[in-house]
């Protein structure tokens, strides 16, 4: 679905209208022909369609009365759109949101929203270094982070790429779900089950960290992080 945004004419239009696909790159904004994805039908795939298939079969099952009990919680929210406008979100959509983080960190669905719909906080400095000999991947670690109890954290990553490629956001993957406790955290077994060990000098990586509470499935801000390879 396209979003469009109106202010003496057509100010944004993000997505897809017709055959005809809207965003925007370091350029500005952008226009191009669509062309079908292709499916690859692989493992996590085929898995993350099923836990979606699930959640959406788990609202479809709920009483009357909880469907009431979401959606008078999500008229208390604000999120944003691709167009970076805030809009009140559904009940369904509130209900999808918090069963999803649940279901990244292995964790048992909620059929009624959070009292408090304070997510958990990551406000610590932390720092990421990977490591390599002769361009092969050795390590991966966090330091300086602790897993705070009731929470798990979510890491995010994309493939080591060269520097001239900017925007990894369609390519980060979940590599990691690490539970409460102190670091540092080892993650590269994680990484090269993804994407391989192949860590060429001046290449960069991108991860992408936040935690999940076990029991709300309410998710803190996720923090971006970037570094080059060799680099010190």
């Amino acid at each position: 679905m396209g979003l469009v945004k109106f202010g003496g004419g057509v100010a944004a239009i993000s997505g897809k209208i017709g055959g005809t696909v809207y965003g925007r790159n370091k350029s500005g904004s952008v226009a191009r022909n669509w062309a079908k994805p292709t499916n690859p039908g692989s493992p996590a795939q085929s898995a993350a369609r099923a836990r979606f298939g699930n959640r959406s079969n788990a609202w479809n099952g709920l009483s009357e009365a909880e469907v009431d009990s979401w959606n008078g919680a999500a008229t208390t929210l604000s999120r944003l759109n691709r167009l970076g406008e805030s809009y009140v979100p559904t009940g369904r959509q509130y209900f999808l949101e918090l069963n999803n983080n649940l279901s990244v960190i292995g964790a048992t669905n909620i059929t009624t929203p959070p009292v408090d719909p304070t997510p958990p906080d990551m406000d610590q400095v932390f720092t990421i270094d990977v490591m390599e000999t002769a361009n092969v991947l050795d390590d991966i670690t966090i330091t300086g982070l602790t897993v705070a109890a009731g929470t798990a954290l979510v890491v995010e990553a994309a493939p080591i790429t060269p520097l001239q490629k900017k925007n990894l956001n369609n390519e980060l993957r979940v590599i990691s779900v690490v539970p409460a406790g102190a670091g540092p955290f080892s993650i590269e077994t994680n990484y090269i089950n993804q994407f391989g060990d192949s860590a060429p000098l001046d290449w960069y990586y991108q991860m992408r960290l936040s935690v999940v509470s076990t029991t709300t499935g309410l998710r803190s801000t996720k923090l971006l992080t970037s570094s080059i390879v060799g680099a010190t």
